[in-house]
């Protein structure tokens, strides 16, 4: 896992995307290992995080996690300190970030801290922690950012269902309907429907009503591509 500490990577949160680019450049990467080796990953805030335990028995590809039970690799930013290449794997069902470390005295899982984490990334996906926003309060995956003033962002859950097979309680879990939200010029939105969108683009009402009359068999089919679309529509209007 490499790491660096900086202050000034806190500021490009503000950043339109409230991304920061998580794949490191070459020449850094010397730098990543130099720190790791000096300071020893015990004493980075990553080690802030709660020691980690599994409380849920399941079976198959019935768990709580996005994409694997697997701990996979990925990138966070954590009180604003960037860690890559950490295995780490988002537990969707109750919304924590679980982290393997390895360091001087052998292997450690953690769940971080939630309001610590400013974002990461796992196979890809880039989530967003909004800590602001009582209404809107977690972690969103952006799937769009057409400029500052338009943000597609949505949110992954899933639900238990508590088993029993002869003695032994066991769990299921399942994907619930995700929620999209739209950052909007400075304020959120939950977009549940398209309804939604039509009526929050006002400038762009007639363009809007034209493609969800278009696009509107799209939505339960991928309800992503539709929200991305609609994340066009809105932008050209601007």
């Amino acid at each position: 896992m490499k790491t660096i500490n900086n202050s000034l990577l806190i500021a490009f949160l503000f950043l339109p995307l409230y991304v920061i680019s998580l794949s490191a450049q070459n020449n850094k990467t010397a730098v990543y290992h130099w720190f790791d080796d000096v300071v020893g990953i015990e004493n980075t805030a990553i080690y802030t995080g709660v020691q980690y335990k599994e409380v849920y028995r399941t079976y198959g590809d019935k768990h709580k996690f996005l994409f694997s039970y697997d701990f996979l690799n990925g990138d966070i930013m954590y009180e604003g300190q960037m860690f890559e290449d950490v295995m780490m794997k988002y537990d969707v069902y109750e919304h924590n970030v679980i982290v393997k470390l390895n360091g001087k005295f052998g292997e450690s899982v953690f769940r971080l801290i939630r309001n610590h984490i400013n974002q990461f990334s796992i196979r890809g996906h880039i989530f967003y922690n909004i800590t602001q926003d009582e209404e809107f309060l977690g972690f969103y995956e952006i799937l769009s950012d057409q400029n500052s003033n338009i943000t597609l962002l949505k949110k992954y859950r899933k639900k238990a269902e508590k088993k029993l097979n002869k003695d032994n309680v066991y769990y299921e879990f399942t994907e619930e309907p995700a929620q999209y939200v739209l950052h909007y010029f400075g304020e959120y939105y939950d977009i549940s429907n398209y309804k939604d969108l039509v009526q929050i683009s006002k400038k762009s009402q007639p363009e809007m009503s034209q493609y969800v009359r278009k696009n509107k068999m799209l939505l339960d089919i991928d309800a992503d591509s539709f929200y991305i679309g609609a994340m066009s529509v809105l932008a050209e209007q601007q």
